[in-house]
């Protein structure tokens, strides 16, 4: 997560059972402005008394306790996961923005604990335990909470340099102007990073932080063999790169019919440096002196939504697609178009990967009008927010249903 306007709302939904003592070692180590708890009824009386003491001895903002009754039946798992969606609607609906989610699997039952790491990745949250030293049947003062990253996370750093994410390693913190202006690929190591939140993002500071997580992480794919290249594999790399430049190039020319002969009727959205949600990519929008635009372009009695990049001084669109260069700045943000067809729109939307906490705010009438392609203005609307929101130029909070009032 990053900060920009807005002061990172670190929440912390824990699962609870008989013991609760992980539970003040985690609010005294970690970050935290606000709880919720998970348990079942059987300890719904002392979790409802002890949430309200943490809240009150931590200085921090009192959630709700969700109970789930079911827990020793076939149902839990519906059950313990409609309590974290409970719990994420209700952040959405106090209008919390720049959530860093944090989700407590020490406590409770197996089943909690394998319930809370996989719905830690439904809404992007960081899962962790407090880890304990035991001695006989009680457990010593103290303990330490772990945290656990992305289970993509290792991963994707296999294909970053090796040399960037010891330099990350070793340095744990720096200047994003100093990614930016770096010239050996270290601009996408942290923007992968903080996709990962091994990262976080100080946009009053401008500065990158590693979290513990990422130190952990960075150690662990760094430890790992590095896969030595033949002469054969770089061929095969060289290509397949012709390859991908040469199909950019077709689509390219494809699209250029429209923007040449077409006609540009409504413009949707405009990002810049001063807007940009994420603070390292609106420094990256600054430095190439770039703005984006999500608009609706007709031609030959077709509607096509684009999201393209201008220069922010002439106003000229500037071609991106095929520009890949490690080293350089513009593969990060990709050119789209569609076809503003309603088969079309309603698969693009429901073929993004979104989080959970994204559709939040939609109702299940919404989500059906979606489905069955009813108001093409708020499916083109929509699309428009979440190809924004994939790269970074707006947050997950403002990924909504707007109406362009754009009608054919």
């Amino acid at each position: 997560m990053e900060s920009s306007k807005a002061e990172i709302e670190h929440v912390h939904i824990v699962f609870l059972g008989g013991r609760n003592e992980h539970v003040d070692i985690a609010l005294s180590e970690m970050d935290a402005t606000a709880l919720y708890i998970i348990t079942s009824d059987q300890y719904e009386k002392e979790a409802g008394a002890q949430i309200s003491k943490w809240c009150e001895k931590y200085n921090i903002r009192q959630g709700t306790v969700e109970v789930v009754s079911d827990i020793f039946e076939q149902t839990a798992v519906e059950s313990l996961i409609g309590a974290v969606y409970r719990v994420a609607k209700h952040e959405s609906e106090l209008g919390t923005a720049n959530i860093n989610w944090l989700i407590g699997i020490t406590g409770g039952t197996q089943l909690m604990g394998a319930v809370a790491s996989y719905v830690s990745n439904l809404i992007g949250a960081t899962p962790y335990y407090v880890s304990r030293i035991k001695e006989g049947d009680d457990f010593l003062p103290g303990g330490t909470p772990l945290l656990f990253p992305d289970l993509g996370a290792i991963g994707a750093l296999q294909h970053l340099k090796r040399e960037n994410l010891r330099y990350i390693l070793v340095n744990e913190k720096g200047t994003l102007a100093d990614v930016v202006e770096n010239d050996q690929g270290l601009f996408h190591v942290v923007n992968q990073l903080k996709s990962c939140n091994l990262v976080m993002i100080d946009g009053e500071k401008k500065e990158w932080c590693l979290t513990e997580v990422g130190k952990a992480t960075i150690s662990a794919a760094l430890e790992k063999p590095e896969k030595p290249t033949t002469p054969d594999d770089e061929k095969s790399e060289g290509k397949e790169k012709d390859k991908d430049k040469d199909k950019e190039k077709e689509k390219d020319k494809e699209k250029d019919k429209v923007i040449e002969m077409g006609e540009c009727v409504v413009r949707l959205r405009e990002i810049s440096d001063h807007n940009c949600h994420c603070p390292l990519i609106g420094l990256a929008l600054k430095k190439l002196g770039l703005i984006a635009r999500t608009e609706i372009w007709s031609w030959e009695n077709q509607d096509y939504l684009l999201l393209r990049f201008y220069d922010s001084l002439t106003d000229e669109p500037r071609a991106l697609s095929y520009s890949w260069d490690e080293k350089s700045l513009y593969p990060i943000f990709r050119e789209r178009r569609l076809p503003a067809d309603v088969d079309r729109l309603v698969a693009e939307v429901f073929s993004n990967k979104l989080e959970l906490t994204v559709f939040l705010e939609f109702s299940k009438k919404q989500i059906l009008s979606l489905m069955e392609g009813e108001n093409i203005s708020q499916l083109i609307g929509l699309i428009s927010n979440i190809w924004l929101f994939e790269q970074d130029l707006i947050s997950d909070s403002e990924v909504r249903i707007p109406d362009t009032g754009f009608e054919r």
